[in-house]
């Protein structure tokens, strides 16, 4: 579960290899976990804090983003880290232009796991599927203000996460055990 990631594309460029777990990436030959993260050439982590793990999903939505730059390595003296992503966000035009967009996922949809039919609902005595509820909808706009001066772009996205926790099966000792 949870948002779209524009950081997820970074792993399809070569050179780039994970740091296990923690949502930060090494650029070529690093010792891992020292990347920076700009938008609009702006570094977003903290100062001093390389390898930041705060996700770019809660800055951007995935719509709003016009490009991505992913530098591995012989980087540019306006970047600093060893592994450098960078964000470009869409802008306004002399035209109106933008999208709509939704994306629904529901237990009402999902097939059985192998392992849901061992989950028995106490009540009925019938296996049941853990709850899984997740929709991500949003919108983008574009245009001008002011014809060839002045240009407006906008973006919301919204997202809504629920899940039931699975419930497992526990053995308890008797007293003679």
């Amino acid at each position: 579960g949870g948002k779209r990631d524009p950081t997820a594309f970074i792993y399809l460029t070569p050179g780039v290899n994970t740091t296990a777990g923690t949502g930060v990436f090494e650029g070529s030959g690093s010792r891992g976990g020292d990347n920076e993260i700009y938008v609009e050439g702006i570094a977003i982590d903290k100062t001093k804090a390389q390898g930041d793990t705060g996700n770019i999903s809660s800055v951007t939505s995935v719509d709003a983003l016009e490009q991505m730059q992913v530098l591995t390595s012989s980087y540019p003296v306006e970047f600093q880290g060893q592994g450098v992503e960078n964000y470009v966000v869409k802008s306004g035009t002399n035209e109106l232009h933008g999208s709509v967009f939704g994306y629904f996922r529901n237990t009402a949809l999902d097939t059985w796991n192998f392992f849901s039919k061992s989950v028995i609902n106490p009540a009925t005595g019938v296996p049941k599927k853990p709850q899984e509820h997740q929709a991500e909808y949003g919108l983008t706009i574009g245009g001008p203000i002011i014809k060839n001066k002045l240009f407006l772009f906008a973006s919301y996205d919204g997202d809504h996460y629920s899940v039931e926790s699975n419930p497992g099966t526990y053995t308890v000792p008797t007293a003679a055990a």
